[in-house]
This record gives structure tokens, sequence and C-alpha cells, in this order.
């Protein structure tokens, strides 16, 4: 079967499992660095099923340059017709920074949850210092808020792979304490790789792989690199934008095993929100400062003064018992 055939017969079969996109796979979540191409991923899947170029997510001009500032939901294949509108949806989030910690674990997973509103923004640095009561008081539970039910990290092939934010990824989509509870499948994807050709090059093209994938844990099955459309530019015009059946390939088979039915989704039960009475969430912001200021400060005096009196007591019973 010719490469042009083949092509055209996996878009039929993604366009079946579009058709066929159950509400438990119709939610992707697209993570990654700044100016690492995940808003270029989402366009180039949208132009490689339509076959035509897209502009559903805003794409840098300029390296490293963010113009998702905040959670941005886009419809896909609404041009295909009623039976394929409204089916899938992904959701460019903003660009992190490349840690593992409290607060990015934290707004990924509320982003998860779909608490975090669309087109919110997300620039206020003071959002990655926050502790986790603070994050999940600064963005309550939402009403029929979209669950994520799949996750995407996009990686650029030429830049260092982000293992930090993939650690975070994985354990807010993953958590290894709560497996029963959480269990959303990632998939990871390899952009820019036309900037990685020659053989001095792909060495470390195959050892970035190999690193991002092992830290995600990403099978053959969930894992795809390609070239993207329109990677630095909304150009229409622009000769990036013309589809190739080498990227259509890899970018169909990637959305193919994305809406893959049987992949298993395992999702928390809502808990129920903290009762505060009338509080409001100012003084409630203070009251979670102060209670994590009195955690970091004072507990280790209380504790040091606990030790210091039973060494006090220590002395005293051995004094008095020397005295008889």
């Amino acid at each position: 079967m010719a490469v042009g055939n083949a092509v055209e017969k996996l878009r039929e079969n993604v366009k079946d499992r579009i058709n066929n996109a159950t509400a438990e796979m119709s939610n992707v979540l697209v993570i990654g660095l700044t100016g690492s191409g995940k808003s270029s991923l989402i366009n180039s899947i949208e132009q490689s099923v339509v076959g035509k170029p897209a502009n559903l997510a805003r794409v840098g001009r300029g390296v490293g340059e963010n113009v998702t500032l905040c959670i941005e939901g886009c419809d896909m294949f609404s041009t295909l017709g009623d039976n394929l509108r409204d089916k899938v949806k992904f959701w460019d989030f903003v660009g992190l920074p490349n840690r593992d910690d409290e607060a990015i674990r934290t707004l990924i997973s509320l982003a998860l949850d779909g608490r975090i509103p669309e087109n919110q923004p997300l620039t206020n640095p003071e959002y990655f210092e926050m502790c986790k009561e603070e994050l999940e008081d600064e963005f309550p539970v939402i009403p029929d808020g979209p669950k994520i039910q799949r996750v995407v990290v996009v990686c650029a092939a030429d830049e260092e792979i982000p293992t930090n934010l993939l650690k975070a990824t994985k354990k807010a989509a993953q958590p290894a304490t709560t497996a029963a509870d959480r269990n959303i499948p990632l998939f990871l994807f390899i952009s820019k790789v036309d900037k990685m050709v020659g053989e001095a090059n792909a060495e470390g093209l195959s050892r970035r792989i190999h690193k991002a994938r092992d830290t995600l844990d990403a099978t053959n099955y969930f894992f795809e690199k390609a070239t993207l459309y329109h990677e630095q530019t909304n150009a229409v015009n622009d000769p990036g934008m013309a589809s190739n059946d080498s990227t259509d390939e890899s970018l169909l088979r990637f959305l193919f095993n994305i809406l893959n039915p049987t992949l298993r989704l395992v999702y928390a039960k809502p808990r129920p929100e903290p009762i505060l009475g009338d509080l409001r969430r100012a003084n409630r912001r203070k009251y979670i400062r102060t209670k994590r200021w009195v955690r970091k400060n004072l507990c280790p005096l209380w504790i040091a003064e606990a030790i210091l009196l039973g060494l006090v007591a220590i002395v005293i019973a051995i004094v008095y018992l020397n005295r008889k």
C-alpha cells in the first residue's frame, strides 16, 4: 500500500475514533515548558485530521515566547461536520517551569480536576510559590468543571528534557500513594526533531528521548516524535504550514492512540470542601499563611523546648537520686 493511501486509511480510522469518542476521553490537557510546542501540537493535530492549516491555539513567534498565559480550550475538528463537533477538546496550559514541587504539582492537579477557569490569567508569579492549601483556596471546586482524561507532555528535541516537570506531571496524574483514586493516561510528544538532524545531533536526540520516556514510563504506544507545522509562525502562507504524509502519519497515529477507548482511567471521587463558616477568602489565605509560618518557625522551637525540658527533668532526677 502506498504511503499516501496508508495515511488516508489512518485518517479515516482516526475520524471513526473521534466520532465514537465518549465523555471519558474527550478532554486532553497539553503541558510543557514555554516554547516547547504545545500550541503548535494542537494546531498540527487539527491540520493532520482536517487537511488544512489551523490556528486553534495561539503560537509564539520567537523562541521562549509565552503566548499561552492561561488554560485555553480548543474545540477540535469542528469543521468536519456535526457528528465530529464537540467530541474532543484539547486544553492548552500555560508554560510551566521545570520544577517538581508542591506548587507545580498542585497547579497541574487543579487543572486535571477542572478547577482552573478557562482563560483566567496564570501569569501571577505568586501562583508558583503558594502552598497547596493556598492554591486550593484560590481555585475552589467548579461545579461541572471539565475533568481531564488524557495528559500530553510536550518536550522540544533541541532542549534538555525538563525531567522535574515530567516528574511533577506524573505525580499529579498518577500519584503513587493514591493510585486507586486517580490514574490518568500520560502521553509524551517530542517536537522540533528537524532541529536535531545529522549524525552530530542524532546521539543527543536519542539520549533525550530515552531520558524523557524513562521519566514518564512512556512505552511506544504512549510516545511519538515529529516536526510540527507552523512551530514559530501563524502565517497561513508559511512553508511550514504545508501538510506532508510523514508528519500527518505521526500526528494521526498519536491521536489514534490518545483516543483509544480501552485505556484505563480512574478518577478521584470529589471530596467535600471544608466548611469555614463566613470566613472570607482573603482572611482564609491569611489564616493559611499564618498556619504555615507557625508550622515552619514555631514548631521546631516547641520541639527544642520539649527536648530541653526533658533533659532538665533527667538532670533533676539524677541529682535527686544522688542525694539519697
